[in-house]
């Protein structure tokens, strides 16, 4: 799973436990611990610490390394360690406090993940748009294809029947021989060969 992908799975899974203003920032440029901190409001420590336990679990069954959680004795401010990123869960006030949002953004680097979902939900759509159209260019595709085969196919067809007609026309102008004629070819005399005279002896003559 790509880093961003995570981070998505992160907020999605904060979102279903019903945290508040989810927000990203990509601290690439600026921090060298992680490369997004996701930032998100809990409605108390126990809503804060339960689901740091939960989003832990998540991203660790769909194979993301998460090394620990920081402050969930504390839990008011709790922190998932994914390595590339860090969620932050915090309940108002320490949000308000800290304002890290302010300090770590500046206005470019962070996102709302409800404008993130839109603009994935956007992208899926152009996605799925594109599949169709592709899909459809495929089908015309092999369609073309087809047709052009039954062409070949008749005219093929068209040249073995014309070519056999030509045959049989050919065959129908020879002159037939009735059987008539035949049987009166096969009963015709055969010629009685004539008698060969005897040579008379010259010697004998004299």
């Amino acid at each position: 799973m790509e880093i961003f992908d995570s981070v998505v799975l992160a907020c999605k899974t904060l979102k279903e436990k019903s945290l508040e203003n989810i927000v990203v920032c990509d601290v690439s440029k600026v921090a060298s611990i992680a490369k997004y901190f996701v930032f998100a409001t809990s409605k108390s420590n126990v809503h804060g610490r339960s689901t740091a336990a939960y989003v832990a679990d998540i991203l660790a069954q769909n194979d993301v390394e998460v090394l620990e959680r920081e402050g969930i004795e504390q839990s008011d401010w709790v922190v998932v360690d994914c390595y590339d990123f860090l969620v932050h869960i915090m309940t108002r006030d320490v949000r308000e406090r800290y304002n890290l949002d302010k300090l770590w953004g500046d206005g470019k680097n962070i996102r709302k993940f409800e404008t993130i979902e839109k603009d994935l939900a956007e992208k899926a759509k152009k996605a799925e748009k594109k599949s169709l159209a592709q899909q459809k260019t495929d089908t015309k595709k092999a369609e073309k294809k087809q047709k052009k085969e039954e062409k070949t196919t008749k005219k093929q067809e068209k040249e073995t029947t014309k070519k056999q007609e030509k045959e049989t026309k050919k065959e129908t102008k020879k002159p037939a021989v009735s059987s008539d004629k035949k049987k009166q070819k096969s009963q015709k005399p055969k010629k009685e060969k004539k008698p060969v005279k005897p040579v008379a002896d010259k010697k004998e003559s004299k």
